[in-house]
């Protein structure tokens, strides 16, 4: 069960995800999710009694098929307020290289609902990429991030 809770009109929930770079760090590996209009970074929810770094260990292998090494790069708190959302999200990200075999193959597991793009560090701000700080991410030695959205 993932840790995830509704009070009245707002969502909290735990989430991991990763900066999966190539292995010259040129591009990075977005989501792209059915009926959004904005990437992420990949991941998922956590579980219940489940440490993040097995989490997003799970999560990868789940989503894409990838069994990769993570190392902690951040955490950050996503408040979003929306005309039919509130949220809190509590996220820890990690950061991995990828080998680079079958880099244009990715193999998703979910269907229809996540596509995954390799795009250009160096283009990253031409993509509507949620949390709008993810770019402040990228390159920052900070381990804590806080962003309030709408």
């Amino acid at each position: 069960m993932n840790i995830n809770m509704n009070v009245d009109d707002y969502n909290f929930y735990l989430r991991v995800c990763a900066m999966i770079f190539n292995k010259d760090k040129t591009k990075i590996l977005i989501n792209g999710m059915k009926d959004r209009d904005f990437y992420i970074l990949p991941g998922g929810r956590v579980k219940f009694g489940e440490e993040s770094s097995y989490a997003i260990d799970r999560e990868i292998q789940e989503e894409i098929g990838w069994k990769l090494e993570y190392n902690f790069k951040f955490f950050a708190e996503n408040f979003v307020d929306t005309e039919d959302r509130k949220a809190h999200q509590i996220c820890i990200c990690y950061e991995a290289v990828y080998d680079g075999k079958n880099e244009d193959k990715i193999n998703e597991n979910e269907g229809d609902f996540n596509t995954y793009y390799w795009i250009d560090v160096s283009n990253l701000c031409n993509y509507n990429i949620k949390p709008k700080i993810t770019m402040n991410m990228l390159n920052s030695n900070n381990i804590r991030f806080v962003s309030y959205e709408d």
